[in-house]
């Protein structure tokens, strides 16, 4: 009976031990690798019409897990009075993952958004112009687009 007690005590202190020793191992960490791509924005005509620039993904190698998408754009030439630029990050649909676009903003300043997290590091990206007016007519002189960024942000465990 005291053998048989014992014998149990003895599993269960080894069941805990081995336990602590899995929680206590060091995890290995993540890698953050961020991509800078740059594409020049189209010439933009008229207005109430969407614009999309050249598609950009990461060439970074190994791949892994976007955390972050980074944008900073601007034009060479004004914005017409009485309209707004609209201005999307989108990113080209593939098997099982939908086109997702979200409105980015700070002309020249640029930011992070958050919306393309999860997909793969090797997602295309585009961005999508779209000048806003009450009317659709064409703009003389044309609004020039610029070298713009797009920086894909990821993790690699």
């Amino acid at each position: 009976m005291i053998k048989s007690i014992l014998a149990r005590a003895a599993t269960s202190l080894g069941l805990v031990l081995a336990t602590a020793a899995l929680v206590a191992s060091p995890a290995q960490a993540a890698t953050q690798y961020n991509d800078a791509k740059f594409v020049v924005a189209p010439t933009v005509y008229q207005t109430n019409f969407y614009y999309s620039s050249p598609s950009v993904a990461s060439t970074v190698t190994p791949t892994g897990t976007i955390n972050q998408v980074g944008y900073a754009y601007s034009f060479n030439s004004s914005i017409p009075t009485g309209t707004t630029m609209q201005v999307e990050i989108c990113n080209e649909p593939s098997t099982g993952v939908a086109r997702i676009c979200t409105a980015v903003t700070g002309n020249g300043a640029g930011g992070w958004t958050s919306a393309f997290n999860g997909l793969s590091s090797t997602t295309k990206f585009y961005y999508r112009f779209y000048l806003s007016s009450p009317t659709t007519k064409a703009i003389n002189p044309p609004v020039y687009g610029a070298n713009n960024r797009i920086t894909i942000g990821f993790i690699q465990p």
